[in-house]
């Protein structure tokens, strides 16, 4: 079967006729040996092809291109093993990302809530964040001893987190508490889980006559996209009285435009969150890089993660299976936008765990990491699935591994608290003495013994009255201690 492809690539034609022909061994246009990458044979020499060709297309080298794209057409496949078809998924984008017609995918038929609860139990993808988010807001409530929980759920999965929370809920004794969930209706442009063919406010029914049933009081609300943004969407999120407020974040906030898309969201949503001073913040997302401008870059990232999906898929359903094409068709759509979009069309930069970290700590977070019942927990959903998933801790952390490489980090963090006026007093009168003590060193008498200096209250205050520095110290101690007792100071 012949593909043809006639179109421009940035701003030189490229005109692609693709025929396939058997492959043949090695990789031609590389230099370096074909080597076993994570997933397996091959893997190293795909993902060096689809690097080069990323850099042929941004260079606008249109033969150069012509000859990677054909020879990935020779050695991709979607019907083929797992790095073929995860090479194919590339190749679709890369030919899209020339400006040259390829077939759609297949779209993802919408699900019920009972099917996409069947489609997310396929792999631990999103059950680790469920179950490690769960233990660990139930070890801050009884920590607490809260009479009411509120959860602001910032997620992707369309709630199908809650229903164990409320049955673990439902087991509180004396009595259970009360819960209100507030939710964040995801955006139809975050791509991480097919989508629901019900409205939230029926979801959030069914949510509350299961609550019924387990006995708990389960107050639902949903904030949907709209014209609002999602920092106004959560600056809309009240408090009531003797509420544990606990904001759940899964999977969601890769989607959320970062500096390179000419934003500052990403660190607005963090400090709104902080402003609302929540008891528990629990981030969970993937371990991944996909913020670089370069697109050969985000394509080596993206090709030494997504690996994972199409192994982990094969390993627990076999390669015919139904319920594979489906996770892997999801994972082209996202390919897909990785690839073609740019600016903001480019919706998903993920972050590592690492630099998640930083930019939590910068908003007035600290970490305080996850309980050994939540990593218990996680084991537990673990032993449902195939054996190449795993678990270890970094950092406090959970990191959820696929024949030991990282996948999905689960963190839990809470506001820092500001030090007191007198710890900031005791802070910045040590740090005046000291720069005040370096501009008049030459004024204080050495000590006889030869250790720090001495002088008498005497000596001390001509220093005073007599250093150019006063005014500075003075002036400045003065503005610190306003900002202190207007503002309060996190450090």
């Amino acid at each position: 079967m012949m593909h043809h492809y006639a179109a421009a690539g940035g701003g030189a034609a490229l005109s692609l006729t693709l025929a396939p022909k058997p492959p043949t061994p090695g990789c031609p246009l590389l230099s370096a040996p074909v080597s076993k990458g994570p997933g397996g044979a091959d893997a190293h020499c795909m993902e060096q092809l689809l690097a080069h060709c990323a850099a042929a297309l941004q260079a606008n080298d249109a033969t150069l291109a012509h000859q990677i794209l054909w020879v990935l057409n020779n050695i991709a496949s979607p019907d083929g093993d797992s790095n073929q078809r995860l090479t194919a998924a590339f190749l679709r984008a890369l030919v899209m990302r020339a400006g040259n017609p390829a077939p759609a995918l297949e779209s993802l038929r919408p699900l019920s809530p009972v099917q996409l609860a069947t489609f997310i139990d396929l792999t631990p993808w999103h059950r680790f964040g469920f179950a490690a988010a769960n233990a660990t807001i139930l070890d801050v409530m009884a920590r607490l001893s809260a009479p009411a929980l509120h959860v602001l759920d910032i997620g992707v999965a369309h709630c199908m987190q809650y229903p164990t929370l409320i049955d673990a809920i439902s087991c509180i004794r004396p009595s259970p508490p009360s819960l209100r969930l507030t939710v964040i209706e995801p955006d139809p442009t975050w791509l991480a889980c097919p989508p629901l063919n019900t409205t939230y406010e029926e979801l959030g029914q069914k949510l509350m006559a299961f609550a019924l049933v387990r006995g708990v009081k389960l107050e639902f609300g949903v904030l949907k996209p709209g014209n609002m943004g999602l920092v106004d969407r959560v600056s809309t999120v009240g408090r009531n009285q003797g509420e544990m407020l606990v904001v759940n974040s899964q999977h969601s906030l890769r989607y959320v435009p970062e500096e390179t898309a000419g934003s500052t969201i990403r660190n607005d949503l963090l400090s709104k969150i902080r402003e609302m001073e929540p008891d528990l913040f629990v981030v969970v997302d993937e371990d991944v890089d996909f913020v670089s401008e370069q697109l050969g870059s985000r394509i080596r990232s993206a090709f030494n993660y997504w690996w994972m999906w199409f192994d982990a898929g094969e390993a627990a359903m076999g390669r015919r299976s139904e319920e594979r094409g489906g996770l892997e068709r999801l994972v082209g759509g996202r390919i897909e936008n990785l690839v073609v979009g740019e600016g903001r069309g480019r919706v998903e930069r993920g972050e590592r765990k690492g630099r998640w970290g930083g930019r939590l700590r910068r908003a007035g977070f600290e970490g305080v990491g996850l309980g050994e019942g939540a990593e218990a927990e996680v084991r537990g959903v673990l032993e449902e699935h195939a054996a190449g998933w795993g678990v270890k801790r970094e950092d406090g952390d959970l990191v959820l591994t696929w024949k030991g490489h990282n996948a999905v980090f689960a963190m839990a963090w809470v506001p820092r608290e500001a030090p007191s006026l007198i710890t900031l007093s005791l802070l910045f009168s040590l740090f005046f003495f000291f720069l005040f003590f370096s501009f008049n060193a030459s004024l204080f008498p050495p000590s006889r013994r030869g250790g720090f200096p001495s002088f008498s209250t005497t000596t001390l205050t001509r220093i005073v009255l007599e250093s150019p520095n006063v005014l500075v110290v003075i002036v400045s101690w003065s503005c610190v201690t306003a900002m202190v007792k207007a503002h309060g100071v996190v450090l």
